[in-house]
C-alpha cells in the first residue's frame, strides 16, 4: 500500500467556530486531481467536537493542544477530535493528535494541524493510512467569500 501524497491536500484557509467545549475547524481545500481516473475534487477537511479552553486568540496563540486518537485512550473529560475529509464519494476519518496555534508577522493567527488521514477505514484506491502536518490561516468568524 501506498501513502497519500498529502502535498495535493493545500488548505485555502481556517475557520474556528462554535464554543470551547464543542468547536469545529472547517478547512476548504484547494482543487485537486489525485488519481487520473478521477475529475479534480473540491473538498474539505472538517474537525467537530473539539474542545478548547477559549475560542479567542490572544487565549490560543503560542499554545499546542493534544488531542487522544479516536480509540479507547478517548475519555468524556478528554474526547478526541471527530474529523474527516470527503473523497471518492467517502467520509475518511482523520485522528488529530494535536493542534498549534501561531501568531503570524502580519497580525493574523496560524493553526497547524498534525495527524493521520484515516484511509484504511473505508478503503482509497490502494492508499494506507498517512500522516499529516498542515499548516493554514485561521479566522475565528464566519468567513466571507
Amino acid at each position: 500500500m501506498k501513502t497519500f501524497p498529502t502535498h495535493l491536500l493545500r488548505p485555502r484557509y481556517a475557520a474556528l467556530l462554535g464554543s470551547p467545549n464543542d468547536a469545529s475547524l472547517t478547512i476548504p481545500l484547494h482543487t485537486f486531481k489525485w488519481n487520473d481516473d478521477y475529475e479534480e475534487e473540491e473538498t474539505e477537511i472538517r474537525l467537530d467536537s473539539i474542545r478548547l479552553p477559549s475560542l479567542q486568540p490572544e487565549d490560543l496563540i503560542g499554545r499546542t493542544f493534544q488531542f487522544p486518537l479516536n480509540d479507547a485512550a478517548a475519555t468524556p473529560t478528554t474526547p478526541y477530535i471527530d474529523g474527516s475529509i470527503y473523497l471518492d464519494g467517502v467520509h475518511h476519518p482523520i485522528d488529530v493528535n494535536a493542534l498549534t496555534f501561531q501568531a503570524n508577522s502580519d497580525g493574523s493567527v496560524s493553526v497547524t494541524i498534525e495527524g493521520v488521514y484515516c484511509f484504511d477505514y473505508e478503503g482509497l484506491d490502494g492508499y494506507t493510512d498517512t500522516p499529516f502536518t498542515l499548516t493554514t490561516p485561521v479566522s475565528f468568524t464566519e468567513p466571507y467569500e
